[in-house]
């Protein structure tokens, strides 16, 4: 033979070798594969060396043979400190996230969920493989602070029946499996993981009851001045949303975690409002939303009863000429200032917008151990003020006065009564002087949902709800093309270590020649 045959042969086994090193490191569901890579590359290296193993033998004995010998000893010590290395810090990783949204950190929000997960949970991926990595990139992130989660990936293309048992059609599924539960979605962001968790977690279906018959939204109405998407929000966090007709009902279902009200205009029946005081007194949650009325007041009685609990919803017009929404008119106020220490607004720092809203002030309750907090802040008098006089407004005219109220005012107030000894849990109470900021029309303001979901989580003592509140990105993140991803991996996997091994190979022979 050729020896510059035998040196191909040399090279092409060589390179066997590392194929079959990486396919059993990275590759290990296919074993078959791996086995027949791994006997093919020992046929070959037989075939290859032992009609030349005299030789060989000889050369070993040589000079140049012992250099050889010691110099590739001294390449496979360096390159065992150097795995050794990368295994410590596989194993123990030390992270540090520098990205401006934490995008590899997770929230508080998952934390908190993960720390109750039971022990046997499995987490799933159906997608192709070229798509794994990204995806397991953020699953790897809650595996690491939950070191006991199994976690594995699927092909669906090459295991077609495992995917089909597992009941998976769409690339992309994450199957989530623990505690007896098993819960399938999507793979999206943070906040889809997250919620399936909150599944596996939350022992019971939370419901919540909407209000209808005083043209209350509803979650059936699609258009820009339904609720559905907050409807749909409730759902994928295992919620379940019923509809509720005070005036044929007897009282309120004792199942119900929370009431609704959003956006009545008509009147409640005296026995409607006395059915909603008796829930309150057995430890209920009310959540009301409304906006100010132009015409006439028909919500005196929904008024009266939240009164009780010390929020006094009044029917003005919020002005605030320093923070309001850019190009808009004073009367659709921006907010940025919340309650520091209330588990709602707590590390809160997302702006809300609230169009044609009415304050809602803190008054004095009734009820003993009533504690009444107000949430949300427009800005210091004399830039905002609660106007009384809506006829002016609708005329165009907004001067403050001494019957209006002074900034800062509240559009959001919560109330809630800590529990008698026998009582099941505490009454909670929120009133939102605004029944537009989280309708469909404003499904893209996110903030202004995710407030309002962590009013619904504190009000139906649910604080698992999760929104993961997240700063806004002030540049688009970098999206490489396959055409992109290609030439990278030409350059870093092929083109640099091929010029390498030729670099070598030439001073090798240069320095043989010497």
């Amino acid at each position: 033979m050729k020896s510059w045959w035998f040196g191909i042969w040399v090279i092409v086994e060589a390179l066997l070798v590392l194929c079959s090193l990486a396919l059993w490191f990275v590759a290990t569901e296919h074993t078959v594969l791996n086995i027949s890579v791994t006997v093919f590359t020992l046929l070959l290296g037989g075939i290859i060396f032992y009609p030349r193993r005299t030789g060989l033998l000889t050369w070993l004995q040589s000079r140049h043979g012992r250099n050889t010998f010691i110099h590739l000893s001294r390449f496979g010590l360096w390159c065992s400190i150097v795995g050794l290395v990368c295994y410590l810090a596989w194993k123990f990783p030390l992270q540090k996230d520098f990205s401006e949204r934490s995008l590899n950190t997770l929230s508080a929000q998952s934390l908190s969920i993960l720390a109750d997960l039971p022990k046997d949970t499995k987490v799933t991926l159906y997608a192709r493989r070229q798509d794994w990595a990204r995806a397991m990139a953020l699953l790897k992130l809650y595996r690491d602070q939950r070191p006991d989660i199994k976690l594995s990936a699927v092909d669906p293309e090459t295991r077609p029946q495992e995917a089909r048992n597992a009941g998976v059609q769409d690339q992309g599924t994450v199957v989530v499996e623990g505690g007896g539960k098993r819960v399938s979605f999507l793979l999206q962001d943070e906040l889809t993981i997250t919620n399936a968790l909150l599944k596996i977690v939350r022992e019971r279906l939370v419901r919540v009851y909407f209000t209808w018959g005083h043209n209350e939204a509803g979650c059936d109405v699609n258009g820009p001045e339904g609720i559905s998407s907050f409807c749909e929000h409730l759902k994928r966090q295992n919620y379940q949303a019923l509809r509720l007709d005070l005036q044929t009902a007897n009282d309120v279902p004792v199942d119900a975690d929370l009431v609704v009200i959003w956006g009545a205009t008509s009147g409640f029946l005296p026995q409607e409002v006395q059915r909603l005081q008796r829930y309150l007194e057995k430890g209920g949650s009310l959540l009301w939303l409304y906006s100010p009325n132009f015409q006439q007041d028909n919500l005196k009685d929904l008024r009266d009863l939240v009164s009780k609990w010390g929020l006094v919803a009044h029917n003005n017009l919020v002005v605030d000429s320093l923070s309001s929404l850019e190009t808009q008119e004073a009367t659709i106020p921006l907010v940025s200032k919340y309650a520091p220490n209330h588990p709602i607004t707590r590390g809160y720092k997302a702006r809300t917008i609230y169009p044609l809203s009415s304050s809602v002030e803190a008054g004095k309750p009734l009820y003993q151990g009533v504690a009444v907090t107000p949430l949300t802040f427009t800005s210091d008098f004399p830039g905002s003020w609660g106007e009384t006089d809506l006829q002016g407004i609708a005329n165009g005219k907004a001067n403050y006065d001494a019957k209006d109220q002074k900034g800062p005012v509240s559009i959001l107030t919560v109330a809630e009564r800590i529990p008698e000894s026998g009582s099941a849990q505490d009454t909670r109470v929120a009133v939102i002087g605004n029944d537009a900021f989280a309708r469909n029309a404003y499904q893209n303001q996110t903030a202004n949902m995710n407030l309002l979901l962590n009013v619904a989580g504190w009000l139906s003592h649910d604080e698992g709800l999760v929104t993961l509140n997240r700063p806004g990105l002030s540049h688009e993140p970098v999206v490489l093309s396959a055409q992109h991803l290609r030439f990278v991996f030409l350059i870093t996997v092929l083109a640099v270590p091929l010029t390498a091994f030729l670099l070598a190979l030439l001073v090798f022979r240069r320095r043989r020649r010497l």
